[in-house]
């Protein structure tokens, strides 16, 4: 039986990208209606900060306007800290519609990925450039080839890491009856160890249910709850 504590305590120590990355596979795994409900509460808490951020999400939508602003993100460099926040700011307010849109951003992402990226090493730069990354990877306004290019830059960011880096801390490991499926290869390689108390479901266990997109793993939770997590600092 899984402690909602347990999992509430794993999700909240979570960096932000890897928060972004457990959410978007949840998601995934809920049914039609389940999915209408979320998107009812999402709304609603998304109105906490509606007005703050109302001008800056009319002009990341509006194709003129964020064609000047992102100007400075394409000449500038992703190691200044005021150009990655603004880019996980357009990423997290530009909507699906807003096609014309999404050409400057990723233009922008792919550039990025051309550079030197193993001075990120580590620290709030890293994380942040994996927010950005890991926010494009699973950003239905890109295309399945944008998106894929996006988790290639991901997993170069990852990799440029100095081999005398110390690996990050792991979890607990899960009982040895609790089995990980077999799996078709990620978009994004993930790196967050489960919560204890998590199982995973076989292939078996499966058929008949909807099918589960490649990058994703299906897992068994029980009464996760109800929490709010404050927006990152950047957007505030």
């Amino acid at each position: 039986m899984i402690c909602k504590d347990t999992v509430v305590s794993w999700f909240k120590e979570l960096e932000s990208y890897k928060r972004i990355d457990t959410m978007c596979t949840l998601l995934n795994m809920c049914l039609p209606f389940e999915l209408r409900f979320l998107g009812t509460c999402l709304e609603e808490l998304g109105r906490r900060d509606s007005q703050e951020l109302r001008g800056i999400e009319l002009r990341v939508n509006n194709p003129t306007e964020l064609a000047a602003d992102i100007a400075s993100c394409q000449s500038g460099e992703p190691t200044d800290m005021k150009i990655r926040r603004k880019m996980a700011l357009y990423l997290a307010l530009i909507r699906v519609c807003s096609r014309p849109c999404v050409n400057e951003l990723f233009r922008t992402l792919d550039g990025w990925g051309e550079r030197d990226l193993s001075k990120f090493s580590d620290g709030d730069p890293l994380q942040e450039l994996l927010l950005v990354y890991t926010m494009a990877t699973n950003h239905p306004v890109f295309s399945f080839e944008q998106r894929m290019k996006c988790a290639e830059i991901f997993t170069k960011i990852k990799e440029s890491r100095p081999a005398s880096q110390p690996p990050p801390p792991q979890a607990t490991q899960p009982p040895p009856h609790h089995h990980i499926s077999p799996q078709q290869p990620p978009l994004l390689t993930n790196s967050t160890p489960s919560p204890p108390g998590i199982h995973t479901i076989h292939h078996h266990q499966l058929m008949g249910q909807p099918q589960i997109p490649m990058g994703f793993t299906q897992v068994s939770l029980k009464c996760i709850p109800y929490i709010r997590i404050p927006l990152p600092q950047f957007l505030s």
